[in-house]
């Protein structure tokens, strides 16, 4: 037992885990309210709603998709999307997939782009959660590289920020910004 667990520590590859938390404060952007008339109150999300979008947002296909091409796939994953070695699975799978193709009218899907890729082992690595009855959100990101880790959790809070401006910025502004210039 003591030999397997020198093994493993020796050849175990270590593994960082950046997090952050967020506080998250909410504005009249999540509160209803009608151009014409103010009969109705103003309807409101409760807590628990409020943060569920706000994590839905941060755990997108798309921030992911941009914390991958701001850092490169290349840099969050070295390797990531040459050719498998030979006597691996991945080299069995190519070569098995014409054979399978050939049974079907049409062939079948091709394998991810090196990006793709990237995007599916980084969407993997990251976790988010709410803290309980807060208005506090956690992001973690495991990596084999810590400054890594923690580029990619502030990348993807950056990302966080601009995506959000963009959602709930008032088109009549922008509007009214093209008109003064």
């Amino acid at each position: 037992i003591v030999g397997a667990v020198t093994l493993y520590s020796v050849t175990a590859t270590p593994r960082y885990e950046s997090n952050a938390s967020m506080l998250l404060k909410f504005g009249r952007e999540y509160a209803y309210r009608p151009e014409i008339g103010t009969s109705q109150p103003p309807v409101e999300l409760n807590r628990e709603d409020l943060v569920n979008s706000e994590i839905q947002i941060l755990a997108s296909q798309e921030l992911a998709h941009g914390v991958v091409s701001r850092i490169g796939e290349q840099t969050l994953y070295p390797g990531i999307g040459e050719p498998p070695e030979p006597f691996t699975i991945g080299a069995l799978r190519q070569s098995v997939r014409p054979l399978l193709d050939s049974f079907h009218e049409q062939p079948a899907e091709p394998e991810d782009s090196a990006r793709q890729q990237a995007v599916i082992k980084f969407r993997n690595e990251l976790k988010i959660d709410a803290v309980p009855k807060s208005m506090v959100v956690n992001v973690a990101f495991r990596h084999p590289d810590a400054a890594i880790a923690a580029q990619a959790v502030n990348t993807l809070l950056e990302l966080f920020k601009e995506k959000r401006l963009e959602v709930f910025s008032d088109p009549k502004s922008q509007f009214l910004e093209a008109q003064l210039e």
